[in-house]
């Protein structure tokens, strides 16, 4: 009866943890300022969190072969993408996202089309 006892209580604590994050999925394709799709170029984004300013994760990934990418993450309830920069030969991209209290970085955002400047 305990050992059953204490799996519930691993279980309870499992779902637990797992609620206390949110799935977010970014993804689009990148374009040069001629419409070309641009592969393996870096694109870095940065998470806010809790309504301050800065911004205090950052990831980076690379397009695919097609100019296109697809970012999942679990994050935790209080983050917010803050803003999705890209620097390469071709051109350059920075958009800030981080309304805190507008909602406006929270969430996913799928086929984005980023063209480089």
């Amino acid at each position: 009866m305990n050992f059953r006892f204490k799996i519930f209580q691993i279980i309870i604590f499992i779902f637990f943890l797992i609620s206390c994050g949110k799935k977010v999925t970014y993804s689009g394709t990148v374009y040069s300022r001629n419409h070309i799709p641009m592969p393996n170029t870096t694109i870095t984004f940065a998470f806010g969190h809790g309504g301050k300013d800065q911004t205090d994760t950052y990831y980076k990934m690379q397009t695919d072969a097609n100019g296109s990418f697809v970012f999942n993450r679990r994050l935790r309830r209080n983050q917010f993408l803050g803003t999705i920069s890209i620097n390469c030969d071709s051109g350059s991209y920075g958009k800030r996202y981080d309304c805190y209290n507008c909602g406006g970085g929270f969430g996913s955002k799928t086929d984005m089309e980023i063209i480089l400047l």
